[in-house]
């Protein structure tokens, strides 16, 4: 009987342990590029990053604004090996979110349509530009 209380137990401080050392591989990533595009007039630009490729069921995993076009920094939790999709809109109505049909588009061209594999945990060169008719 006592064999089997320490084994139950040792088990469940393995599985403790192996949660808390998951919980510990998290470290931040931080993701840089610029936003490209010559035809702006006028409105913040917001840049999100989340975890599934449709943001309409996707989670939100980090979000940022700049002002005019130019450079971002994304930072986030996350692990090496993970994919974020990256996506990104100019307020050219300079209504504020959410996005509108006047607002315009912006995206990642990355090895899927807007992808960014985490391999490092600074991730560098992820651009935005100007698309035509891109729709969430």
């Amino acid at each position: 009987m006592r064999k089997g209380v320490v084994l139950v137990v040792c088990l469940c401080l393995l599985f403790t342990a192996y949660g808390h050392a998951q919980a510990e591989s998290l470290e931040t990533i931080t993701i840089k590029g610029n936003v490209i595009f010559p035809q702006w007039e006028q409105g913040a630009i917001f840049i999100d990053a989340f975890d599934g490729p449709d943001p309409r069921v996707s989670d939100e995993v980090a979000w940022t604004s700049i002002d005019k076009p130019g450079e971002y920094v994304l930072e986030f939790e996350g692990k090496i090996g993970d994919i974020v999709y990256i996506y990104g809109y100019n307020d050219s109505a300079d209504d504020g979110p959410p996005i509108e049909d006047e607002d315009v588009r912006l995206i990642h061209q990355g090895f899927g349509e807007s992808s960014v594999l985490i391999e490092t945990a600074v991730v560098e060169g992820i651009d935005l530009i100007k698309i035509k008719d891109f729709m969430f």
